[in-house]
């Protein structure tokens, strides 16, 4: 047998190792470690949050004024959101827009607590359809900055499958029972008032003549033909069907 080296027994011994009494000669004092680790200089984390920069509407003439509320971000998030109609709805928007804009819109409880309590003298009603269709805009815009659908910042996913709600205002089939349902005309393309480009002045319609007559029998036929339609659920408002 050929062995390389010299004998086992002949090699140098290393030292042997000790977790309480290390060898003085492999042992350094903090004055021999470089500057850099003698003196360390911890990191100090910190994050710039997102900023909302503008708060905008649009208003949607069609059978009702329907309110788009635009949340912009100094980081080019936008997010959407729409507000129940109501008259003066923008101007009420317009006022909290004082109170949002500069804010964080990943703290929508902190925004919407603050624009609660201011107006707590007004709430519910009116205040109650500003503040949610500003809401729906945020969580919009966290969403989009962060690519996470609202599921996940909502708190997670429950199920798989969802039912569609569907609103049939201005639906074919309903357009013949009230023309509170009609799109009207814009009052800005007719150039003239609301009223006078259509706009229905009168809601309940109990005391319409023929069909415009809401009897329990015409939302039983109605019912009946969404029922064949394929839809599951139906819901009727008492004055708009």
């Amino acid at each position: 047998m050929r062995t390389i080296g010299p004998p086992f027994t002949k090699r140098p011994r290393l030292p042997p190792l000790s977790l309480t009494q290390p060898n003085r000669s492999h042992h350094r004092s903090v004055a021999d470690l470089p500057r850099c680790l003698r003196e360390p200089h911890p990191a100090k984390i910190s994050t710039i949050p997102m900023r909302i920069t503008r708060l905008t509407t649009a208003v949607i003439e069609a059978n009702f004024d329907w309110t788009l509320i635009k949340v912009e971000t100094d980081e080019g998030a936008t997010g959407y959101g729409e507000a129940y109609f109501g008259p003066g709805l923008p101007a009420v928007i317009r006022e909290y827009a004082a109170l949002v804009e500069g804010e964080d819109p990943t703290s929508i409880d902190v925004i919407v607590r603050k624009m609660k309590a201011a107006s707590v003298h007004v709430w519910p009603g009116l205040a109650t359809h500003a503040v949610c269709g500003i809401e729906a805009a945020l969580l919009d815009a966290v969403g989009k900055r962060y690519k996470l659908p609202l599921w996940q910042i909502l708190g997670g996913k429950y199920r798989d499958r969802v039912s569609v709600y569907v609103d049939c205002h201005a639906g074919e089939s309903l357009e013949s029972i009230t023309p509170l349902l009609v799109p009207r005309t814009p009052s800005w393309q007719a150039g003239e008032t609301p009223r006078a480009a259509g706009a229905p002045n009168v809601k309940h319609r109990w005391d319409q003549p023929g069909e415009q007559h809401l009897t329990p029998e015409a939302y039983a036929r109605r019912a009946a033909e969404m029922a064949s339609r394929g839809f599951s659920i139906l819901k009727f408002d008492i004055d708009v069907p």
